[in-house]
């Protein structure tokens, strides 16, 4: 076994510098999805809101008309993107 020659402040430094990289490639990615309507199985519906994802697996929240039910399939207008989801308005 080979000792850990890289100190623990330098550690958390090159953590922090590729956590970044990876939100900010996220987020250029999400953000291609802006303007587009796509098609949102709802996992989850509260309130006024729903959550779901879309085809290609990217979690989306929206503001939805009362009586949405999980489970069923939504088009979603996406107005929203950050790195991690995109937020719009559910369209039916």
């Amino acid at each position: 076994m080979h000792p850990d020659d890289v100190a623990t402040p330098e550690k958390k430094r090159r953590i922090n510098v590729l956590l970044d990289a990876q939100r900010r490639i996220a987020e250029d990615a999400n953000r291609r999805w802006l303007g587009r309507t796509v098609e949102v199985l709802v996992e989850r519906a509260e309130d006024a809101e729903v959550t779901g994802r879309t085809r290609q697996n990217r979690v989306i929240i929206g503001a939805a008309p009362l009586g949405a039910q999980t489970g069923t399939v939504r088009r979603v207008l996406v107005e929203q993107a950050t790195a991690w989801q995109l937020r719009g308005q559910v369209l039916n």
